[in-house]
């Protein structure tokens, strides 16, 4: 075991593993000297700083970007975050904001223009996407191209649109302190994804086209006709469940998340982690779930379990009627709940999972 112990070999050794390789000798089943030399392997195999640098000067300050705004690279939760992102990326990170033919050229006129929420870019049928925004940073070096990034708003929770993307390969997010592959034995072992509902965008089509280049073989779902059990059918799952591939993110550097209000507790995690879904398959593949919104809660969440959903129905029926009853005590729902002093209680999601 002292082979465990030595950085400079055991990285050479499980760098030649597989994501499922990893992950199974990183679980609770090995001993801890074992663990501990997959973690520390994370840590330099996986660096999201070096990652991101491509793309940011300041990577830390764009994954405290991340924790303020619960925002996953995926995909965005809401308008206030394409403002602020998209100021961020032009003041701090010398990118140009490239319109689309049909958007309003000046980036700081976008929040003005009364049709900004009637934009969809015909590229993207994708379900609760909203709009996309590109941004462009010019790259040295003779022939060299650009760098890319672009913003999607989302109009519900960010992982209700990354579930809503053409196939299961791509369903993979990051968020400001971990990384997370939704379906790692299929895309990286198997080498096999599903198509979830129908490809019939132009980008989809190309999408699934440039993945069958790189390698994987796209299943088109068929009624009546099985698929692996790796897809885990019909189960309910989290992001953080036994079948995704995790890669905690180091937080050094990175502000952690703020209060959400003067009376409201901050988080200590991504409101994603959180999210649950289910994929089934009928005719075609889709993802089922319920959406979960309140006026007590910052951020939205997909629910697939029933008894997570009947314990957050009642913590919002309990504690909305004492909202209400606060309501009617000097301040109206407009004055109470549109104010700093507005208290979320996303912070009881995690006691309320826990009562499962």
């Amino acid at each position: 075991m002292e082979v465990l112990s030595r950085p400079p070999i055991y990285d050479l050794i499980l760098a030649q593993l597989s994501p499922a390789g990893l992950v199974r000798i990183g679980t609770s089943h090995t001993c801890k000297l074992a663990q501990a030399a997959v973690f520390s392997f994370y840590g330099r195999a996986f660096n999201i700083n070096r990652h991101l640098s491509r793309f940011f000067n300041d990577p830390l300050a764009f994954r405290s970007f991340q924790a303020r705004t619960a925002s996953l690279i995926s995909g965005s939760s809401a308008l206030q975050f394409l403002d602020q992102l998209g100021r961020w990326l032009m003041d701090r990170e010398g990118y140009e904001y490239k319109p689309y033919e049909t958007q309003e050229t000046d980036f700081e006129k976008l929040d003005e223009r009364e049709d900004f929420r009637l934009f969809a870019n015909e590229m993207y049928k994708i379900q609760r996407v909203e709009a996309v925004f590109s941004f462009e940073r010019s790259v040295q070096g003779e022939g060299a191209e650009p760098l890319k990034v672009q913003v999607i708003v989302a109009t519900q929770p960010p992982l209700q649109c990354i579930l809503g993307f053409h196939s299961t390969v791509v369903m993979n997010i990051i968020s400001y302190d971990a990384a997370y592959a939704l379906y790692p034995n299929a895309t990286f072992e198997k080498r096999h994804a599903l198509v979830v509902g129908k490809v019939r965008a132009e980008r989809d089509i190309k999408a699934v086209h440039k993945c069958m280049q790189r390698g994987w073989r796209m299943q088109a779902a068929l009624y009546n006709h099985p698929i692996p059990d790796y897809f885990e059918e019909n189960l309910v799952r989290t992001v953080e469940d036994g079948h995704s591939w995790k890669i905690s993110l180091s937080p050094q550097g990175v502000e952690p998340p703020r209060p959400l209000s003067l009376t409201s507790d901050p988080l200590r995690w991504d409101p994603v982690v959180y999210s649950s879904f289910k994929l089934v398959h009928t005719t075609e593949v889709y993802m089922w779930y319920e959406l979960v919104s309140s006026t007590l809660l910052r951020f939205k969440y997909l629910v697939a379990d029933e008894t997570f959903m009947s314990i957050i129905r009642k913590f919002c029926r309990s504690q909305g009627a004492l909202a209400h009853m606060q309501s009617s005590h000097g301040a109206g729902p407009g004055q109470l709940f549109g104010t700093e002093h507005r208290t979320w209680w996303d912070s009881e999601m995690p006691i309320m999972y826990a009562d499962m």
